[in-house]
């Protein structure tokens, strides 16, 4: 039997896991070419955008995340997509649209994101460099070289990078990436960890998401000294006993997601120390139930069920 603690405190969480299977309409060359949406064409709402997509033609899907008091939602990139003002937009791009990337110049409107699965993506992904609009980057299962590098670098405005299963990546290939000092965000997963050691200088990471990393002590005194850092998940990983000493010595922590561990009571007492934390997540089993009570207790502005 598992308890997940939540001490009080409202965050928004955009966690949009949607991954939708593609298809392509078979249309000719001259009917493609003549659904599209001229670039000169544009329409504006009155508080929102509009993206114009070629009609007939699916081109991926586009996520929103959740905003207050709503679901985050999944639209087709296909015809006139209208989007609320400010709204980030993620491009899951259909199989047709990665074998065919000049199509992504045949719309109107903002693309603020995109996911990469292979390394068709990268060719689409220098189409949307290109406009200067991309904040949110998603690679997964490909393989980083030289040309992805190279886009990556390109992306002036990003704020979001999120790698997954990603090969080739080691410390000299990590060094290369250039807007990991500029980042706000980082999900990473075992096989990336070597971007942990270009971290120390990133004075704008807020939200780190780390799984299956088996973590080491000095990862966590390079941690600790990030200036901005609010969000810390390791629920998926390995580190020592001694690493929860460092808890308390973040400055701006205040979510704090664990994983499934045996705790002992030194650890407790560790965690008891987190008392500016807004969001502390930690799952115990049965036995341990008194040193999870104990913690409850200890820590303030809980919301008592």
């Amino acid at each position: 039997m598992l308890q997940v603690l939540k001490i009080a405190g409202k965050v928004l969480l955009s966690l949009c896991l949607i991954a939708l299977n593609s298809s392509h309409s078979g249309s000719n060359a001259s009917a493609q070419t003549s659904s599209f949406y001229h670039p000169e064409i544009k329409a504006k709402l009155k508080n929102g955008k509009v993206l114009l997509f070629p009609l007939g033609l699916r081109l991926g899907t586009l996520q929103l995340p959740r905003q207050a008091g709503q679901r985050g939602k999944s639209i087709s990139a296909c015809g006139r997509v209208e989007l609320p003002s400010q709204s980030q937009v993620i491009l899951v791009p259909s199989s047709y649209l990665l074998q065919n990337p000049d199509l992504i110049n045949g719309f109107s409107g903002a693309i603020s994101g995109i996911e990469i699965k292979s390394k068709e993506g990268t060719r689409l992904l220098q189409q949307l460099a290109a406009k200067e609009t991309i904040e949110t980057l998603r690679i997964s299962g490909t393989r980083l070289d030289s040309e992805v590098i190279s886009t990556i670098n390109s992306l002036p405005r990003l704020k979001n990078l999120q790698f997954d299963r990603i090969q080739g990546l080691d410390t000299a290939i990590a060094g290369k990436i250039r807007p990991l000092k500029q980042l706000n965000s980082l999900a990473l997963t075992a096989n990336t960890m070597a971007l942990l050691k270009e971290l120390g200088q990133a004075k704008f990471l807020t939200k780190l998401e780390l799984s299956n990393a088996n973590l080491t002590l000095s990862d966590f005194a390079m941690l600790q000294n990030l200036p901005a850092l609010e969000f810390l998940s390791i629920q998926e990983s390995q580190y020592a006993d001694a690493a929860v000493a460092y808890f308390p010595r973040f400055k701006n922590l205040k979510i704090l997601w664990l994983g499934k561990r045996q705790w002992s009571k030194e650890t407790m007492m560790q965690l008891e120390k987190l008392t500016n934390l807004e969001e502390l997540h930690v799952q115990v089993a049965t036995e341990e139930l008194p040193l999870y009570v104990k913690l409850y207790n200890a820590l303030p502005g809980i919301v008592k069920p």
